[in-house]
């Protein structure tokens, strides 16, 4: 099924990151950054502003933290599931998946009364 021991598998010359144009590499760059800066940031905000929201809405305290520790729940847990499946099949299906499998989810957190 994968591959034998004495195989090896290259990618072609324009694939190879390494061999990608500068123009091509840093804006790709910016963007992981950016991403990865995002996620922090959020976190960061959303554990600070918890007695706001817990004020504003409502609710309780657990239903006010609930939103981080999903979001550090999806944050750990993701990569472990949705990595390894893209390595296995198809790398544009799974990432495609991603957002229709978290969809249901924020719908029931939406509605959810505390």
């Amino acid at each position: 099924m994968g591959l034998e021991s004495n195989e090896i598998e290259t990618l072609d010359y324009a694939e190879n990151p390494l061999n990608w144009p500068h123009s091509r590499k840093w804006p790709l760059s910016i963007i992981v950054i950016m991403a990865s800066a995002t996620m922090a940031y959020y976190s960061g905000v959303h554990a600070a502003s918890i007695p706001a929201i817990a004020k504003y809405y409502h609710a309780s305290q657990l239903a006010s933290t609930s939103g981080v520790s999903f979001f550090l729940f999806g944050f750990a847990i993701g990569p472990l599931l949705f990595a390894p499946l893209s390595e296995m099949y198809a790398s544009p299906i799974i990432p495609s998946s991603a957002v229709p499998t978290r969809w249901p989810f924020s719908k029931v957190l939406q509605r959810s009364q505390d």
